[in-house]
């Protein structure tokens, strides 16, 4: 099965090379699929690590199951190809037809928590890939690659006229950015992400037509709300940020950051009931990233789910797929999906057995983070862990595997570089101090929910990438190589 992956590899390397859509004005024609190729070889080390790292030989973790179950869905296509375009846009599927479909898929739901279940959309996405990839997951990761190298085009195309630095060296500093090298050729949500981010950061910074504006746009808006929700509206809250500023006529900058920022205090307090909401939903968030991130089981009553801890399985027998109590034990019930805080409930021994839903183990990277318990007072004063550990973390002391080496000398070459930046900083435009002033309030807001709600080191460096991309952006756009002060 090697000669597929390779002859599509080739196909699209040469499309890269030859076809005028993916090339750059300024740029060799070359670097184009030479960066693909990069981005193939940081593929194939994603799925060496999530196959012999994690999985002992066989695809694992995220990347295995969300390529495992887009095959279920894909398989509905061969059952009934009505139902599975019905699955595919989101048409009228009753819970029966999820039943009886895809009943061994814990991906597809997500509960009424979830804004919008991206989710599905990976699982949709991937279930395309699978009409041509006959399960190969190499053809997954050829083809990811070959969709995100737009995300280097646009980034670029953004950037180009805000950046001292020489193009080719912006080009291959935006490629081989390591977070987003290696992020950005998996199979998980990432590559998406950074697609649609990629081409709304177009969008805001490129000269360009009104109608390639809308059309890039709209692209953008798709990818970006479709794989990481929350990373939109941050990026909406920020913009609005900045629109808000620009209406305060005051000449003093310092003056003007300090009323949007009482402004910001204020609104909490006027709209009380919504602030009251968001912090229940932080913090059932955080609940159950820690629950996961420490190990236990949540059991399908059919009604609603208990959890049972790990220091709780000594009074649970499990069988298979199904758990049953054999000690009287205190579990959780919780509602699936809703912000309410679970509730403690005392179950006793019975011969009664319900179907585990999801199991995890104690996971190595875990860090303890502040609980928030539903206090907005409680979310503030979590203000400065939650930007130390989105930042900052893994610090070279915290535990975990080796894994955590390239996270830890990606984040030391960015803060220098930042401040070299700062050290060596142009005389900025109005529009680029408005640039980094967005950028910077779009890194603080990202930086805040990750930090609040994510007690996994893994997990946060994947979640801080567009935080990392803007502050990266940032450094960029200040540094002048001939410059030592502004």
């Amino acid at each position: 099965m090697i000669l597929y992956p390779l002859l599509l590899f080739i196909i699209f390397f040469l499309l890269l090379r030859y076809v005028k859509l993916f090339q750059i004005d300024g740029i060799p024609n070359s670097y184009l699929p030479i960066s693909y190729l990069v981005k193939v070889l940081s593929g194939l080390i994603f799925l060496l690590i999530y196959t012999y790292h994690y999985g002992g030989g066989n695809l694992s973790a995220d990347a295995g199951q969300f390529l495992n179950e887009s095959k279920v869905l894909n398989d509905v296509f061969y059952e009934s190809p009505i139902d599975y375009f019905r699955f595919l846009f989101g048409f009228n599927v009753s819970e029966i037809e999820v039943h009886h479909y895809l009943e061994n898929t814990s991906h597809w739901d997500a509960g009424s928590q979830t804004i919008l279940n991206d989710n599905r959309n990976l699982l949709r996405f991937h279930s395309l890939i699978h009409f041509f990839s006959f399960n190969n997951a190499y053809i997954h990761i050829i083809t990811t690659c070959f969709i995100t190298v737009f995300s280097i085009k646009n980034f670029y195309l953004g950037l180009q006229n805000y950046v001292s630095l020489n193009k080719k060296k912006l080009f291959w500093i935006l490629v081989l950015f390591p977070s987003v090298l290696f992020w950005s050729s998996s199979v998980l949500k990432e590559p998406l992400m950074i697609l649609g981010l990629s081409f709304i950061f177009r969008v805001l910074l490129e000269k360009s037509s009104f109608r390639t504006k809308i059309k890039f746009g709209l692209i953008g808006i798709i990818f970006l709300v479709g794989f990481k929700p929350y990373v939109f509206i941050i990026l909406i809250i920020s913009l609005i940020t900045y629109f808000l500023y620009t209406l305060i006529s005051l000449k003093n900058r310092i003056l003007k950051v300090i009323i949007v920022l009482l402004f910001a205090s204020i609104l909490p307090l006027i709209f009380n009931k919504t602030t009251l909401k968001i912090t229940q939903y932080l913090s059932r968030k955080q609940y159950d990233f820690v629950n996961i991130s420490k190990g236990g089981i949540h059991v399908d009553t059919g009604e609603v789910f208990y959890f049972f801890k790990p220091e709780q399985y000594n009074s649970i027998k499990i069988e298979g797929d199904s758990v049953q109590v054999i000690k009287d034990v205190q579990a959780e019930i919780l509602q699936h999906g809703s912000i309410e805080q679970p509730q403690p409930i005392f179950l006793k021994a019975s011969t009664q057995k319900w179907k585990i839903h999801f199991m995890n183990t104690y996971n190595t990277g875990y860090i303890e983070i502040t609980p928030i318990e539903n206090s907005p007072i409680q979310l503030i004063k979590n203000i400065p862990e939650a930007l130390l550990n989105s930042l900052f973390r893994p610090y070279i002391n915290d535990k975990g595997s080796w894994l955590k080496f390239p996270a830890v000398i990606e984040t030391w070459i960015l803060f220098t570089f930042l401040i070299l930046a700062i050290i060596k900083r142009k005389a900025l435009s109005k529009k680029e101090k408005n640039i980094i002033f967005t950028l910077s309030i779009f890194v603080i807001l990202l930086s805040l929910l990750i930090g609040w709600t994510t007690p996994v080191l893994g997990a946060i460096v994947r979640y801080r990438i567009p935080a990392y991309l803007g502050i990266l952006f940032i450094a960029l756009i200040l540094y002048s190589p001939n410059s030592s002060s502004e």
